[in-house]
């Protein structure tokens, strides 16, 4: 029940009320970060936060200075079952949403440690900018996404008019050659939406899970 599709839709409705509250927390902490740096040496330097809300959920989240503001990225994260579920927000269109599933890949072939709040908060440091793809084809009866991230490819589908559900969590190093050199072309793409003209060349990576 607490996995189903409703629960995790008001998990981000909370999610989205809560983000300018969490934004006026992070910019206060990242004040006081940025004067510790010299200025040359704060830019592009992520600042990371944990926090945990008065509903009982989690958060983290990463800021990138860009000139005088930054960029914000924020995941809300809650135990489930022995696992943990999470919903990345994002500025527009649909929000992400990570089964602990993929927290248990990324155990599994990354990290190779238990801990699954540990897992969890590696994944996010080091992939919280997710470039997703739609692809041409449907997995278990929904349209298929493909998500590229720094460590490796995030696979997914497309859950209702708000998110996308990822749910497997694929290594650059166990890729195929032309896959990986697909990775790292489009890891290089500028913005976080990715051009549809690749999205044949990923077919099939589902099946690879």
């Amino acid at each position: 029940m607490a996995n189903s599709s409703w629960f995790v839709e008001k998990q981000l409705l909370l999610a989205r009320i809560r983000l300018p509250w969490m934004r006026e927390k992070v910019e206060r902490g990242m004040d006081a970060w940025r004067s510790t740096f010299p200025a040359d040496a704060a830019a592009g330097k992520p600042y990371e936060q944990a926090h945990r809300g008065a509903d009982g959920n989690n958060w983290l989240c990463t800021a990138v200075p860009e000139g005088a503001g930054m960029r914000l990225y924020t995941l809300m994260w809650w135990n489930r079952k022995g696992q943990v579920d999470a919903v990345q927000v994002v500025p527009d269109g649909r929000a992400f949403h990570f089964y602990g599933h993929l927290f248990s890949q990324y155990r599994a072939r990354v990290t190779r440690t238990r801990d699954l709040v540990f897992n969890l908060h590696q994944f996010f440091k080091y992939n919280h900018q997710l470039k997703a793809m739609h692809l041409p084809y449907k997995h278990s009866g929904r349209w298929a996404v493909a998500g590229v991230v720094p460590e490796g490819l995030v696979l997914g589908t497309v859950n209702g008019p708000h998110l996308i559900s990822c749910k497997t969590f694929i290594p650059r190093d166990q890729l195929n050659r032309r896959k990986a050199a697909l990775h790292d072309k489009l890891l290089a793409h500028q913005g976080d939406r990715l051009p549809p003209s690749h999205s044949a060349d990923l077919e099939g990576l589902h099946e690879e899970e």
